[in-house]
């Protein structure tokens, strides 16, 4: 009979049952793979040749370089030390496949058809870049998509790409952001920005306590007679709750109260500028300006410019969103700043509780009061 040569626990090969030939064979074909060549292996280490060269099993390989606690301190150090040598990197493909899941995040930005993407409001590019960075660092990949109403459903998830979605971007877009509340209503994990409805897990900031305290900020420079600048709230929520605050803090001061809404469809900063021109050509006395957000701001700056008017001299200007281009302004703009890191950290955070049926977090996220020029006297 003959003998049959056992197993040896070489990196990169798994040969059983072979004779004494055709083992010595396959060993030199695997030092050939390994030197370069195509052998039967072509070089690439598993977590079998791991748990040969380490003396363990290769579910307990499996159980060590994810992370899981039910194994000894020795013998997790030897299968750290036998990967580390082999230079053994998991294949995450493999092991997303085995738990159902691509641990990729499909990040949908959405912007209105009628302003193009260029007019979208930076503070959702510069969001995108916290998300990348907040999913990251709970290892999720992200794959990030631009829609528009014209623009059918982008089918990430049906396709297996991603696990499911977070949508940021423009609250007008209606048809869109109820595509999304029908597939969250499948049961595909949605997590939203800044849209307020019970079929969608949204967060959004603290918008009417952070108006009232930049109004409150206004009137503490000296401002009394103080007007609101705001697009249409519509569908984005946030607008009706900075308005809402801006209005508790003029009736408890016993102030008059100056709204202005725009109902064009051009970009926020256009619509700053129009608002803006209009309420200086109706004769207004005004010390202070609360825009509701900071594009609006820029143009009613832009405006005030154009009229001579001095800021914060004879009109004081406070903006909301806390975008970078406000520092850049002549003078800069006071500002709430949102903290998108925070933000950024929560809506990933939900995404999991949402994707593995945990709880999750809606509460408001505040953002802070950035003093600038705009309001110093």
């Amino acid at each position: 009979m003959q003998e049959v040569a056992r197993a040896v626990p070489t990196p990169g090969l798994r040969c059983y049952g072979l004779g004494p030939i055709e083992g010595r064979i396959g060993l030199s074909l695997f030092r050939l793979g390994r030197a370069g060549g195509e052998g039967v292996n072509s070089g690439r280490v598993t977590a079998y040749d791991v748990a040969g060269l380490a003396g363990v099993s290769q579910s307990t390989v499996s159980r060590v370089l994810n992370g899981k606690t039910s194994v000894r301190p020795d013998i997790r150090v030897r299968v750290e030390e036998a990967a580390r040598k082999l230079g053994y990197i998991a294949n995450a493909t493999a092991s997303n496949l085995r738990r159902n899941t691509t641990r990729t995040i499909a990040l949908v930005v959405l912007y209105d058809d009628q302003e193009g993407i260029g007019s979208l409001n930076p503070f959702y590019t510069t969001l995108q870049g916290h998300i990348s960075v907040a999913a990251n660092a709970e290892g999720y990949a992200v794959l990030t998509s631009w829609m528009s109403e014209k623009m059918g459903d982008v089918g990430l998830v049906m396709r297996g790409l991603a696990d499911g979605y977070i949508v940021i971007g423009s609250g007008r877009d209606k048809v869109c952001w109820d595509r999304f509340r029908a597939l969250a209503d499948d049961g595909v994990p949605v997590v939203g920005w800044g849209i307020a409805s019970q079929r969608l897990s949204a967060i959004s900031a603290a918008n009417v306590e952070a108006a009232a305290g930049a109004v409150e900020h206004l009137v503490d420079v000296g401002c009394r007679a103080i007007a609101c600048l705001s697009p249409r709230p519509g569908d984005q929520r946030q607008f009706a709750d900075r308005v809402e605050g801006y209005r508790s803090v003029m009736t408890r001061r016993g102030m008059e109260e100056t709204v202005r809404y725009c109902d064009v469809p051009t970009d926020r900063l256009e619509q700053g500028v129009n608002l803006m021109r209009e309420v200086l050509d109706e004769g207004r006395q005004l010390d202070g300006i609360f825009a509701t957000c900071d594009l609006m701001a820029i143009g009613a700056l832009r405006a005030l410019h154009e009229r001579g008017v001095s800021v914060p001299g004879q009109l004081a200007l406070c903006g909301f969103d806390g975008i970078y281009a406000t520092r850049l302004t002549n003078p800069s703009i006071t500002t709430v700043e949102q903290d998108m890191p925070a933000i950024a950290r929560r809506l990933v955070s939900n995404f999991i509780g949402v994707s593995s049926g945990e709880a999750i977090d809606t509460s408001p996220v505040p953002g802070k009061l950035v003093i600038r020029d705009s309001t110093r006297r």
